[in-house]
Parts: C-alpha cells; sequence; structure tokens
C-alpha cells in the first residue's frame, strides 16, 4: 500500500508546474527554448507579432497542498486545485521581451491600484 501510494504522489509531483522555472527564462529567449524550459504552456494568446505563452504554475506550498488533498480524497479534492493561468511569458517576433505574474507590468492584465483620498486640513 506505501509503494501504491508513493507512486500516485510522485506522478502528481512530476505533473505540477512549479513557480520556480520561471527562473530559467531570460529576455531574448526564443519560443523552443521556452517551451524547452517551462514545457508547453497552458494557453496561448496572439496578436499582430506578440504572443503570450500562459502558464498555471505553484509555489511549492501551494502544490505540496493539493497533492495531500488529492491522495487523501482519492484525486477528488485535486479538482479544486486546478487554476487559470497566472504567469505569462511575452514573445515580440519570436522573442521573449517580458515574463512573470500575470498583472505585472503591461501584461495580459491590467493591475489595479487601490488610490485613498486623505483630507487634510491646513495647519495654523
Amino acid at each position: 500500500m506505501k509503494l501504491f501510494i508513493s507512486g500516485i504522489m510522485s506522478i502528481l509531483v512530476a505533473g505540477c508546474a512549479n513557480v520556480s522555472k520561471l527562473n530559467n527564462v531570460s529576455t531574448g529567449q526564443t519560443k523552443a527554448e521556452v517551451i524547452a524550459t517551462m514545457g508547453q504552456p497552458d494557453t496561448v494568446r496572439a496578436t499582430n507579432n506578440v504572443e503570450y505563452l500562459n502558464y498555471v504554475l505553484y509555489t511549492s506550498g501551494e502544490s505540496s497542498a493539493c497533492i495531500g488533498m488529492g491522495v487523501m480524497t482519492m484525486g477528488i479534492a485535486a479538482v479544486d486545485c486546478a487554476k487559470e493561468p497566472n504567469y505569462f511569458v511575452r514573445l515580440e517576433n519570436g522573442k521573449v521581451t517580458a515574463y512573470g505574474k500575470i498583472g505585472d507590468f503591461d501584461s495580459t492584465k491590467n493591475p489595479t491600484i487601490q488610490v485613498e483620498h486623505v483630507n487634510q486640513q491646513p495647519t495654523k
């Protein structure tokens, strides 16, 4: 039984893309180099000469929690760990020009900024 559970856990761990892979991406790389480093993207978007490779990546804590819940519930809880793509690699004319968490820079989602206005009374 222990061998069976160990086998399932090793398969699940191998299938989880970890956010640390993004540390091996750098500007100027080609699409082929990115895919060799990161694996196939979860989604791809393109317009004109700009292409976005979007990935679902987990921190080590997130993937450990999902694996643990999946094993304990025979795979039922693993469905709740599915995520939307949360990291991107932007290629312009076939070369990496930006990468990071979606919402960083001018990526595929505009970041939100909370602005608070504080009324200040002039001091006398």
